[in-house]
């Protein structure tokens, strides 16, 4: 191998190094979205259901408060 060879060699590899840099980059940020919808899915229903559970326990034993006569 001769030294323009090792250099055509070595430029292409960093083009393909800097193409996987970019591939993984953008892979990162899709696992990020991915994950911070994902959560969201998950802890927003969570907190909304935490926060109507007084109201839902207040209308159902006014309901069912005559019946249970509490």
């Amino acid at each position: 191998m001769t030294d323009d060879d090792i250099k055509k060699l070595l430029v292409e590899n960093y083009k393909l190094t800097q193409e996987v840099h970019r591939i993984l980059a953008k892979q990162q940020k899709i696992r990020m979205w991915t994950l911070i919808i994902g959560i969201a899915v998950i802890i927003i229903p969570l907190i909304a259901g935490l926060l109507a559970l007084p109201w839902m326990l207040n209308t159902v034993s006014s309901y069912y408060g005559g019946i249970l006569s509490i």
